[in-house]
């Protein structure tokens, strides 16, 4: 699952990906993201755990950027498993984690039956 969070609206986006990868399709969700709240055309700064999945997607958003409006991306590098350096977009994490409990709960409880129990 890919978090984003927008800092002045303090809006989350979770996007959950087809597969771990760092491919083109979550640069181009993270675009769309930033295109949404207008910041499009606005410095934007991207602060990865140094996952190299992550790293990837980062530099992939700051090439579409430079391409489009010829602005990049800050791209800021936190420490590895510094979840204090990354508390803000950690607690945006468990907030969907949450909210995806909950939904599966809900689906689970609808339909009789457990979901994902898998064959």
């Amino acid at each position: 699952m890919l978090v984003a969070r927008e800092r002045t609206t303090k809006a989350v986006m979770f996007c959950v990906a087809p597969r771990k990868s760092s491919g083109e399709w979550l640069s181009k969700r993270v675009m769309a993201f930033i295109k949404e709240f207008g910041c499009e055309l606005e410095a934007v700064t991207m602060k990865t755990d140094n996952e190299p999945a992550l790293v990837a997607v980062a530099d992939q958003v700051g090439r579409l950027r430079a391409a489009k409006c010829g602005k990049g991306v800050v791209v800021e590098h936190s420490p590895v498993h510094s979840s204090k350096s990354n508390w803000i977009i950690e607690r945006s994490v468990q907030g969907g984690q949450g909210m995806i409990r909950n939904m599966w709960s809900a689906l689970g409880g609808e339909v009789g039956s457990e979901v994902g129990g898998g064959a």
